[in-house]
């Protein structure tokens, strides 16, 4: 049976998750980096245009400021 990409890609966000919580700022970019182009495609389509780039940029400030509950 094939490995599951889902997982891979799961198991390399939860790393850099844990790598930015230990102070890697790099890890947190690479977060943004691999997920905020999906993320304003899913966005562009709720809200104007031009206010994609706030809803992205909220989205994950809300997102890394709630990590400590998970």
């Amino acid at each position: 049976m094939a490995p599951d990409p889902a997982l891979d890609e799961a198991a390399h966000d939860l790393d850099l998750i844990a790598r930015w919580r230990a102070g890697d700022e790099l890890a947190a970019s690479q977060l943004v980096a691999r997920h905020a182009d999906p993320l304003a495609r899913f966005v562009a389509r709720l809200v104007d245009r031009d206010e994609v780039p706030d809803v992205v940029q909220d989205t994950f400030l809300r997102a890394f400021g709630a990590l400590d509950g998970f």
